[in-house]
């Protein structure tokens, strides 16, 4: 019987990208070998995704992927969230563009998982989206949010897209006014939310399609046209 050598030890300790089957391992025991990697000239929106992203899966698996860029990301498995040049590669952008308002596209290309969605607002929803569909998270109110503890986080191949059949969606409840739980709430649909920030003023649209301005303390409330 050979010795088993280090470079043995460490091949048996090295997390597995593949699981049995098709599956994918995103994370074990606290660990992930997956980057989020989001285009060098991201928005503010993705930037928010991203950390979104990170939260969740940090919650339901332990393991802090780390948010890098295109640049910075070399051919690793990822996470690809937006329109990067590696995204554009797999042909997936072109198929992105042709959804409507607020759709999202999720897909796994070889070890990749891709998230996009229709502007900035799609692009967050397509984050809840994949919280949501494959990995069970669910956003029940501003002060109930289930997120499943997972210590073999895997998933299946995914090919999902979808576009709101609705541009105009709301929720008259109290929960819907709180910026940071309307942006994750989808009622009875996959519908979107970003965060932007001009001269100082924070526009957040909401997945229920609705816009709020915050100014010196003050929520001003209207209606989003699309």
């Amino acid at each position: 019987m050979k010795p088993i050598t280090a470079f043995g030890i460490l091949a048996l300790l090295a997390l597995p990208v593949h699981s049995a089957g098709t599956e994918l391992v995103l994370a074990k025991d606290g660990r992930s070998h997956y980057r989020i990697v989001v285009p060098d000239g991201k928005s503010s929106a993705v930037d928010y995704a991203a950390a979104e992203l990170q939260r969740f899966l940090r919650d339901i698996s332990g393991a802090r992927l780390e948010i890098i860029t295109e640049q910075q990301a070399g051919s690793g498995p990822a996470i690809l969230l937006g329109a990067s040049r590696r995204v554009e590669k797999t042909g997936l952008i072109a198929e992105a563009k042709k959804l409507t308002g607020d759709g999202v596209l999720v897909k796994t290309v070889g070890n990749d998982i891709v998230l996009l969605g229709h502007g900035d607002r799609g692009q967050l929803n397509s984050v809840y989206t994949f919280l949501e569909r494959f990995l069970g998270c669910r956003f029940l109110a501003y002060d109930c949010t289930v997120t499943p503890k997972k210590n073999v986080l895997t998933l299946p191949q995914i090919d999902y897209s979808y576009s709101p059949p609705f541009i105009y969606r709301e929720v008259l409840a109290y929960d819907a006014s709180r910026w940071e739980f309307a942006s994750r709430y989808t009622p009875s649909m996959s519908s979107s939310g970003t965060m932007e920030r001009t001269s100082g003023t924070t526009l957040r649209r909401t997945r229920t399609s609705t816009v709020w301005s915050r100014t010196s303390g003050t929520t001003l409330r209207t209606a989003l046209t699309v």
